[in-house]
């Protein structure tokens, strides 16, 4: 019979991690709205970097990188509009995807950049080693928020998306957050 979280007494759920807040903000520019998403940094490296929190231009708000209670930004029928990008040479319906976050985000920065009591030996290793200079390939990385992060906290990252992306989205982001 398997054996299911908990069945020793041991939960194999990481806690909440205490300090990590994002939340999504909108404004509107030429009748367009754009949402953006912020994620706050670790106390101990905003004074190197001199930013307290990261933001990302999105077209729409995020899907389940919020936690109950973070501000979240709603949308009316009206205000989802037609890709502007539809029509780009090698563009996709797959590239639509990028440019919002996505859950595994906040999961992904919570785990590699947030070290909690009960994370294993490998984890804590890798969390050293990305807070040192580690070097990071991401794939996919549509607005950037995950490659950002990262390279925020002590990586050296390299980002890369569809070209409709990284032309409309990454680039963009990354200057935001230049550090």
């Amino acid at each position: 019979m398997a054996k299911h979280d908990g069945d020793d007494g041991i939960s194999r759920k990481r806690p909440v991690v205490e300090g990590f807040k994002c939340h999504e903000t909108s404004r509107r520019e030429n009748g367009l709205l754009t949402v953006l998403f912020h994620a706050t940094l670790p106390t101990c490296h905003q004074e190197a970097i001199r930013l307290s929190s990261l933001s990302f231009d999105c077209r729409e708000p995020s899907c389940g990188a919020l936690e109950d209670g973070e501000e979240a930004v709603l949308l009316s029928d009206e205000d989802y509009q037609v890709d502007s990008n539809f029509f780009d040479n090698g563009y996709s319906l797959a590239g639509a995807t990028g440019f919002k976050v996505w859950t595994g985000t906040r999961l992904l920065i919570e785990c590699l950049a947030w070290p909690c009591a009960g994370d294993c030996s490998r984890l804590r290793e890798l969390q050293q080693r990305i807070s040192h200079g580690a070097r990071v390939l991401e794939l996919g990385s549509g607005v950037g928020v995950l490659g950002s992060y990262l390279a925020a906290i002590g990586s050296e990252v390299l980002m890369s998306d569809l070209p409709t992306l990284v032309e409309n989205s990454l680039k963009k982001n990354i200057g935001r957050n230049a550090m």
